[in-house]
């Protein structure tokens, strides 16, 4: 079960396909003019799956002196999908340098009460990244996970990076551990309706997560046999951004090859 969740969360933010009270609801801002970050950068390396750039667009973020709170949350959300991209791919200690730096970012947030939810996602996902990495010690970090997972829910059930994870859980989980994969479905639809939501579709820091999710929600159909409705997802999704390569040219074909 364990090994199942911990790739959920992996296949959920991975970029070839790989989702109160005032003082903790989750708020967007879109980021300003100012922004230190190249958020056309990222996006387009996510779009066309080359996530070298992602990562020296890291990189050199990190490198700056000072950042505002808008953008160290962008950054949390780029080492959320880059991490997920490496985990297999580069030596440990230099995946926990990449983790190392994210939870700073993620800890001077939390300390500005900025956008708890999402960091409380981050936090979740880092435990499964290292259940991964660390198998022997994966029981206690993937229940740090869940829990945390649990807890940013609990935060803010309309944050939409939070509905998308838990949909993965349900669906790649068993049924004895609560998977379904109809309910697994609806989170996804939802995490899909809220990022496309104004709040979150004007937002540059989320555009790639709307295009995951709308590929996670169109893998999803295809893996319960409903072909019709995924081929539908991936041409909808490729109508509003054509130039998403991995939906074009390794999805789409897959499950309609004319």
């Amino acid at each position: 079960m364990f090994r199942i969740i911990i790739l959920s969360v992996t296949l959920l933010v991975s970029a070839s396909g790989w989702s109160t009270t005032p003082s903790t609801a989750m708020t967007t801002t879109t980021p300003s003019i100012a922004s230190a970050v190249d958020h056309d950068r990222i996006y387009t390396a996510y779009l066309s799956n080359d996530m070298g750039e992602w990562g020296a667009e890291l990189s050199r973020c990190s490198a700056l002196p000072s950042l505002s709170a808008d953008d160290r949350f962008a950054l949390c959300n780029y080492y959320y999908g880059y991490v997920a991209y490496i985990l297999d791919r580069q030596d440990k200690r230099d995946v926990e340098r990449l983790i190392s730096q994210w939870e700073e970012y993620i800890s001077s947030l939390e300390d500005e009460r900025y956008k708890p939810s999402s960091l409380l996602v981050f936090r979740s996902s880092i435990q499964a990244y290292r259940a991964r990495m660390y198998p022997l010690k994966s029981l206690a970090y993937i229940t740090r996970s869940i829990n945390l997972l649990e807890k940013a829910l609990e935060t803010s059930a309309t944050d939409p990076l939070a509905v998308g994870l838990k949909g993965n859980a349900k669906f790649y989980s068993p049924a004895i551990a609560g998977g379904s994969k109809t309910e697994a479905i609806k989170y996804f639809t939802s995490a899909l309706t809220l990022l496309s939501a104004d709040e979150y579709a004007s937002d540059k820091v989320f555009r790639w997560n709307r295009c995951a999710m709308e590929l996670c929600l169109a893998q999803a159909y295809e893996k319960t046999d409903q072909t019709a409705k995924a081929l539908a997802q991936a041409r909808k999704s490729l109508a509003r951004e054509p130039r998403f390569d991995y939906m074009k040219n390794v999805f789409l074909p897959s499950i309609d090859p004319q």
